[in-house]
C-alpha cells in the first residue's frame, strides 16, 4: 500500500518474502502489474513483450464413465478444439482403453495425457508404448510419476515414445534447473498460481537456455486467474502449449477476464 507501481519488480520481490501461499502471492504480483498497465494505458500482454494478442488452449475432459467421456470428446471437437486433455494414471489397462476410444471418436484431434503422478515409472512407459502402438496422437505426456521421483521421470523420458512434461515436479526456478540439468523432461508446465511471476519468468529463461519446451497451465481458476496466465503467455510468446481452460468448467456470476473466448482461441485485450 502506498508504493509506486513503477517499482513493480521491487514490490514483487517484497511480496515473495511474505508467509502466504504461492497463489496469493501470484495474485498480488499480477495486481501490481495490472495497476501499472492501467497507468500506462496498455494491456498486460503488451507490457510483457507483446508477442501474441491471442493464444489457443486445449480443453480437458471431465472424469466419468467411458461412454460419457467419449461423447464429451466429440462435443469438444465440434467446438473447434484441436487438442483435448485426458486424465489418466489409475489403471494402465483402463487408461489405454479410455485414450484409444477417445482418439477413435476424434481422430483429427491431438491429445495431452496427464497422469497427475499416478504411475510408477515402468507403468508409465507401458501405458505410453501401448497407446503408441494403437496410433494415438499424443502431444505430450504430463507428470507421469510422483513429483519427487526425478530418476523415474528421466526413465520415462528416455523410454517413452512421446514428449514428457513436468508439472507437480516444478514449483520454483530451482526445481526447473534441477530437471533441466538432469535431462529429465521435454516440457515444463508453468502455472502462475504455483510459482508466482518472478519464478515463472526465471523458469522461462532456464527452459529456453536448455532448449526445453514450455507449456502454461492452470489450477481451478476463474476467468480472472486465466486472464493473468493468458496475458503472461501472450506477452512472452514462449509457450508451445496452452492449457488454460478451468474457467470453462466453473459457473461464474461475473466474467472478469481481459480476453474474449472464441472456441479454443483467447483474444487478449
Amino acid at each position: 500500500v502506498g508504493k509506486d507501481v513503477r517499482s513493480y519488480r521491487k514490490i514483487w520481490e517484497d511480496l515473495e518474502t511474505l508467509k502466504a501461499t504461492p497463489a496469493i502471492k501470484a495474485g498480488a504480483q499480477f495486481a501490481v502489474l495490472d495497476a501499472l498497465c492501467k497507468k500506462l494505458d496498455i494491456p498486460p500482454y503488451q507490457f510483457l513483450g507483446g508477442e501474441r494478442d491471442e493464444i489457443e488452449t486445449d480443453k480437458t475432459i471431465g472424469i466419468g464413465k467411458l461412454d460419457e467421456m467419449v461423447e464429451e470428446a466429440k462435443e469438444i471437437g465440434k467446438e473447434g478444439f484441436r487438442v483435448i486433455k485426458v486424465k489418466v494414471g489409475t489403471s494402465v489397462k483402463e487408461d489405454v482403453e479410455k485414450v484409444v476410444r477417445i482418439q477413435e471418436a476424434v481422430p483429427d484431434v491431438e491429445l495431452v495425457v496427464d497422469a497427475n503422478q499416478g504411475y510408477r515409472p515402468k507403468e508409465a512407459v507401458a501405458f505410453a508404448r501401448e497407446i503408441y502402438k494403437e496410433g494415438v496422437k499424443v502431444k505430450l505426456f504430463e507428470q507421469p510419476v510422483l513429483k519427487w521421483d526425478i530418476e523415474g521421470l528421466r526413465f520415462v523420458r528416455y523410454n517413452c515414445p512421446y514428449p514428457v512434461a513436468a508439472d507437480e515436479s516444478v514449483f520454483t526456478r530451482y526445481d526447473a534447473y534441477r530437471l533441466v540439468k538432469e535431462d529429465c523432461v521435454d516440457y515444463i508446465n508453468i502455472k502462475l498460481m504455483k510459482s508466482g511471476l518472478l519464478d515463472a519468468l526465471a523458469i522461462v529463461e532456464i527452459a529456453k537456455s536448455a532448449n526445453v519446451k514450455l507449456m502454461i497451465g492452470c489450477m481451478g481458476e476463474t476467468s480472472l486467474g486465466i486472464s493473468q496466465s493468458a496475458h503472461f503467455a501472450g506477452g512472452l510468446g514462449a509457450f508451445s502449449h496452452h492449457d488454460l481452460d478451468s474457467h470453462l468448467l466453473i459457473k461464474e456470476k461475473e466474467f472478469r477476464g481481459r480476453f474474449k473466448q472464441e472456441g479454443p482461441i483467447l483474444k487478449l485485450y
